[in-house]
């Protein structure tokens, strides 16, 4: 049986019962398509050697200018590809696994206040009219992008919006706490679109309309998770405990909230500063 084959006859299926989030499915069945687009899902599953992989990466990454990130995220689906046809005893051995991962580097974008202001105006020009309240519940609230698209008008307090355990990465439900300043945007843009459906959203993809705000403000190197690092970033500037800025962000441990401050050149001149010997 070919890699091909594998995956319509055994692995899509498979997916669709681990998958709890028709989102997280669409993307992985994106991934299984562009890996069935390469010669490597012609081979048959028992004569994939680890070189086969290894050549697999190197061409995806060259064709696709993709990250080191995305390309050990190739090679984990390769991976569990073949971990699955061993549990279905289809083949013995997963000649893949031993195919290092790139050390990754974590992104640290953070937008500073003349950024945000000019990300928001180019949001507010846009075509897509529900693009600004998006962005902006990003910024206000840290949330991720899946839980603000698909967020329901029925979970919204007066500044809070209720997740449930399947909303999120981490499988625990949690109430995310939204800023006056936030809720008024949102109301106001509720007041103005209003639907019988309890969906706050119509869309549930601003990848276009957000590239192209970010392109027209300047702001090549941004992507739309880096709005959640910023407001991590921001809050804890002001002296936020780091234990309120995990419980906002949905994170299982400090440690997980550290990785997404970052603390900027201006701000550490800032404190430096303060110093004085004498």
């Amino acid at each position: 049986m070919t890699l091909s084959d594998y995956i319509d006859t055994f692995y899509k299926e498979y997916l669709a019962l681990k998958r709890t989030k028709a989102q997280n499915l669409k993307h992985d069945i994106g991934t299984l398509n562009i890996i069935k687009s390469y010669p490597i899902s012609d081979m048959e599953l028992d004569k994939i050697k680890k070189i086969d992989g290894e050549k697999f990466l190197l061409k995806i990454q060259k064709d696709r200018d993709v990250s080191y990130t995305t390309v050990n995220r190739y090679r984990s689906t390769l991976v569990a590809i073949m971990n699955n046809a061993i549990d279905e005893e289809v083949i013995t051995v997963n000649t893949l696994r031993g195919i290092r991962k790139h050390k990754e580097t974590p992104r640290t974008e953070v937008l500073t206040n003349e950024e945000i202001q000019r990300l928001l105006q180019s949001c507010m020009l846009s075509a897509n009219k529900e693009l600004y309240t998006v962005v902006s519940l990003a910024l206000y609230t840290g949330m991720r992008y899946s839980e603000i698209v698909f967020m329901m008008k029925s979970r919204l307090g007066k500044n809070n919006y209720t997740l449930t355990a399947h909303e999120t990465k981490s499988r625990k439900g949690r109430d995310v706490a939204i800023p006056t300043l936030a809720m008024n945007i949102l109301n106001k843009f509720m007041d103005a679109n209003h639907t019988d459906t309890d969906r706050v959203f119509t869309f549930t993809h601003f990848k276009n309309p957000f590239d192209k705000a970010r392109l027209n403000a300047g702001l090549e190197h941004i992507r739309f998770h880096d709005l959640r690092r910023t407001f991590a970033t921001h809050l804890a500037g002001t002296g936020t405990p780091a234990s309120i800025i995990q419980n906002q962000l949905g994170h299982c441990s400090l440690k997980m909230t550290e990785v997404y401050l970052s603390v900027s050149l201006e701000k550490r001149v800032e404190e430096i500063e303060k110093l004085c010997y004498k």
